[in-house]
């Protein structure tokens, strides 16, 4: 597979991820219309049913740019294994182009671009624009011989039906976080069935990333949650007088199907067939290593690139985090008139630190403890801990040097003072397992996944990137400095 269909494939595969997200979207604001929600006291200064057709108008729009996205997608992974087939992909990819920058052009009319929505309108329009340049590319390779359809994998190494039930598991997993972004402030109640699907959130993610590694353990893994669902739902029910046969079986019926097709069909065995074996680990940390050569500009230059990208990322994740704290979900406070709810694009450079920290710093340290514990669970546990300990200290330290308390004990920062398990106000054992597992995420699975990709890149195309990334950063960083 030649590099332009590699980016090409991971092009089509964002597209289709965010086209699901706006197809949801766009059916949230068609439910809405169709239950006849009344909007009275949310909406201020306007006619519930004017907004109710601005509400169907935006539903039809998204869901119908959804799903065309949602094919381009399909079509673009098409041109990956079938170069000469780019036709349909590249005619519909300029369709959605024009759609996208009309998009562009009447919000930017209307003077409705801000900081909440560049985002969404921009993605689009850039991720079909690279899209279409690799197909492209991919074509003119095919016609001068140098790129070549991709083989058809024997019939033993193919997916086929697990396949759907990975689609399945991706689609809750989008699906649940949609909804609960749906949820008004204050209007979040968490009840058992609310924690049971985040965890089963958990659980869909940890089966997509099983059945993408091919790993024996999905089987048993599968098995072993399906089972606690119907056991734990059914025992809930009863405990509450809530019990009733038929609604629980219909409750549990993809549970049941997804039971006894792991326990009875036969391509789980056949596919799902990798072991972490000794010799494998031993493959892993070698790659590991391999991922991690500080003396050269390349390494250095992807540095600058996970800095300028995650900085922008983190002031994500912290509104996420607050979200859950202003829902009740985790215990905190938070500061309804802070930046974060605004300007999403402001970049908050503690977190691009952060990776870079992860990177250099416990990356190494986590394939130490690989190379020298051995195994699976006993150096990502030693690593948890030891990641957990850094951010702790880190956090500690800027705390005392930034944000001690006033003479009216009102700390400038942040104030863990009421947080149980709380060390002079500045670290709580909460955020410091919290950042724990991000860094232990950050370390095991993100840095790995985007080094190997960038590593793969050809030089060119890394030179751009940087260039690219660089340039975007510094423009969002004055943009925020001077407040526009």
């Amino acid at each position: 597979m030649s590099i332009y269909q590699r980016v090409l494939k991971y092009l089509c595969v964002a597209i289709i991820v965010f086209a699901s997200c706006l197809t949801l979207a766009g059916c949230v604001f068609l439910a809405t219309l169709l239950m006849g929600i009344s909007l009275d006291g949310i909406v201020e200064n306007a006619n519930a049913a004017d907004v109710l057709v601005v509400i169907g108008t935006l539903g039809g729009f998204y869901t119908t740019l959804g799903v065309a996205e949602i094919v381009a997608g399909v079509l673009g992974l098409r041109c990956v294994k079938r170069p000469d087939a780019d036709r349909p992909f590249v005619i519909l990819s300029i369709v959605l182009l024009v759609v996208s920058l009309g998009n562009i052009i009447y919000h930017a009319v209307t003077g409705t671009i801000d900081g909440d929505n560049i985002i969404t309108l921009l993605l689009p329009l850039l991720l079909l624009t690279l899209a279409m340049v690799c197909a492209i590319q991919v074509k003119r390779g095919y016609d001068n011989g140098t790129i070549r359809e991709l083989p058809v994998k024997p019939q033993e190494e193919r997916l086929g039906f697990l396949r759907v039930i990975q689609v399945l598991f991706a689609i809750n997993i989008v699906a649940t976080l949609v909804s609960v972004a749906a949820v008004q402030s204050g209007g979040y109640v968490l009840g058992f069935d609310e924690v049971l699907d985040l965890v089963n959130l958990v659980f869909d993610g940890v089966c997509f990333w099983l059945i993408m590694q091919r790993s024996k353990a999905t089987r048993w893994w599968v098995i072993g949650f399906s089972s606690f669902n119907i056991v734990v739902g059914t025992i809930c029910n009863v405990a509450i007088g809530q019990f009733d046969p038929i609604s629980q079986l219909v409750a549990c019926a993809f549970d049941i199907f997804l039971l006894l097709y792991f326990c009875l069909a036969k391509r789980p065995r056949l596919v799902l067939t990798q072991e972490f074996t000794v010799r494998r680990v031993h493959e892993m940390v070698l790659e590991a290593w391999d991922l991690y050569k500080p003396r050269t500009w390349s390494f250095w230059r992807s540095m600058i690139i996970y800095y300028c990208l995650f900085s922008i990322v983190g002031h994500w994740m912290e509104a996420g985090f607050c979200t859950l704290i202003m829902w009740g979900i985790v215990p905190g406070i938070y500061d309804p008139n802070s930046g974060i709810w605004h300007d999403y694009l402001n970049p908050f450079p503690v977190y691009g630190f952060g990776m870079v920290a992860c990177a250099v710093l416990l990356y190494p340290l986590k394939n130490v403890l690989e190379d020298k514990l051995g195994g699976l669970w006993k150096p990502l546990l030693v690593s948890f801990v030891l990641n957990t300990l850094v951010c702790s200290g880190i956090e500690l330290t800027l705390g005392l040097v930034q944000n001690m308390p006033d003479a009216n004990g009102v700390y400038p920062l942040w104030d863990y003072s009421t947080m149980p398990f709380n060390f002079m106000g500045q670290i709580c054992l909460q955020n410091s397992l919290l950042f724990g597992v991000v860094a232990t995420l950050v370390t095991w699975v993100i840095f790995p996944a985007l080094q190997r990709i960038y590593v793969r890149l050809p030089e060119d195309m890394r030179q751009t990137l940087f260039v690219v990334v660089v340039v975007f950063y510094a423009i969002v960083l004055c943009l925020y400095v001077i407040n526009i």
